[in-house]
């Protein structure tokens, strides 16, 4: 009994310092643990998610609107075996003016070969406002946004928010643009990552619904670089398979602003910009490798008015290597009536000023292609253009709409000869294409010899 007693004291011992021991241990892991777990997450109700996105997307345009960036636009309408049947191309620079005012300076823009539709005033407008950045964060009272639950996508939890317009979109006022759909967003940083929708109102227009992606530019923000439409438009008597792809790149923080202004070092060639010193590409000309013959209406033109037309056609002709569209005008005689044959141009006069006080001459298609094409047509000057200098300003302006040229009265005097004129016996100060006239009418050709292997190629 003594040697029980004595033993069970050490065991009690024993058994104390074994609890101190691991009870120890569990406060030392405890502490160890917060190193190795995330804290809990913090509870985030719809309304705190629609707060901080607002938040975060009135920064993230705060920054664009100090970035700079290139924008290439392709726009297609797809036939039924999948070929491409029309095409608009659009690739342009949106830099600072010296106001500070973002503008667009477009570096690329021939004639669009699209016929089952037509590209509106709308169609430009949404591809700067809408489709690059969604909805019009700032203009809070114009949409309601909704929490539409939470998403994966390629492993990335995202938020998704519903879109709709405050108001009714009305189509009496197509300026005013609405988007309709959904935006999704980090979890983390509440920057947009996709928005997907459509844009109204709609009118008798239709517009497709298109994706825009927003990617990493920085360690802090994303920005559009793609916008993606592959729709089919229902318009009352026809349905147009419509694609769009648009990429946006090259952003660079602009810490100034640009002034556009002359260079004035001969050596250094100015680039063309359309509406600036380059004229907008127009909607019809002549096919390529045209030899146009070009008739004078009887006994409207002297000797020495006839001479200054030849001299203007020789001029146009003299270009067709440079620019690649294989025209050449040719004087085929005099005539009664308007030449009907292809290929055949008819220079005449009739009484235009007395009409229409904003003309001098015209240029007029006679007849054309099925794709808009020139098959034959007429110029016609105005009887009291008598100066010989003055009408040949007139016709290389006049002929150069045959061309692919169209009139630039916003473009600085004596750039381009698609210049005004400041009377009906003044030339606008050019009798021979700039070198942007030329410019313009070569991109307008490799477009449609582009179009015309194309062409080829789905017959075959």
């Amino acid at each position: 009994m003594q040697f029980s007693a004595f033993r069970a004291k050490p065991i009690k011992e024993y058994l104390i310092i074994a609890l101190v021991i691991l009870a120890w241990f569990q406060m030392a892991h405890a502490q160890r643990k917060p190193e190795t777990e995330p804290p809990p997450m913090m509870l985030r109700t719809p309304a705190s998610i629609l707060a901080s996105f607002v938040n975060t997307e009135s920064q993230v345009r705060e920054a664009l609107k100090q970035h700079t960036f290139k924008r290439d636009v392709v726009l297609q309408t797809i036939g039924p075996n999948g070929q491409v049947t029309g095409e608009y191309l659009r690739n342009s620079q949106f830099l600072f003016d010296d106001k500070g005012n973002r503008i667009e300076r477009v570096t690329y823009h021939p004639p669009s070969t699209i016929r089952e539709m037509r590209i509106t005033k709308e169609d430009i407008q949404d591809l700067a406002g809408a489709q690059l950045l969604g909805i019009d964060i700032i203009e809070s009272a114009k949409y309601r946004l909704t929490y539409a639950g939470e998403e994966l996508l390629d492993g990335r939890r995202l938020y998704r928010l519903s879109v709709e317009p405050a108001v009714k979109p009305n189509p009496y006022r197509m300026k005013e643009r609405f988007f309709r759909g959904s935006v999704w967003i980090d979890a983390l940083t509440y920057q947009i990552v996709k928005v997907r929708g459509t844009v109204e109102p709609q009118g008798k227009q239709r517009f497709p619904r298109f994706e825009t992606w927003r990617e990493p530019v920085s360690s802090t923000l994303s920005f559009p670089t793609r916008t993606e439409a592959d729709d089919v438009l229902h318009f009352p008597h026809r349905d147009v398979n419509y694609r769009i792809r648009v990429r946006y790149y090259d952003y660079k923080l602009f810490a100034s602003t640009v002034r556009v202004k002359e260079i004035e070092t001969p050596e250094q060639p100015e680039a063309c910009v359309t509406n600036h010193n380059a004229p907008p590409a127009n909607a019809y000309y002549w096919p390529p490798d045209t030899n146009v013959r070009v008739h004078f209406k009887r006994g409207m033109f002297t000797a020495e008015q006839r001479t200054m037309l030849l001299a203007a056609m020789k001029t146009w002709s003299d270009s067709a290597s440079n620019t690649g569209a294989g025209i050449t005008f040719s004087y085929a005689g005099e005539v009664d009536a308007l030449a009907t044959c292809q290929g055949c141009l008819t220079v005449t006069r009739r009484e235009i000023y007395k009409n229409d006080r904003k003309h001098y001459a015209f240029f007029n298609p006679l007849k054309q292609a099925s794709d808009g094409l020139l098959l034959s047509a007429w110029i016609d000057f105005d009887f009291a253009t008598t100066n010989a200098k003055a009408l040949q300003g007139f016709m290389v302006h006049e002929l150069g709409h045959g061309m692919g040229l169209w009139d630039c009265v916003s473009c600085k005097k004596h750039k381009t000869v698609m210049n005004g004129f400041s009377g009906i016996n003044n030339d606008n100060g050019l009798v021979a294409p700039s070198e942007c006239d030329l410019e313009v009418v070569r991109q307008v050709y490799q477009l449609q010899r582009r179009v015309d292997k194309n062409i080829t190629v789905v017959k075959k």
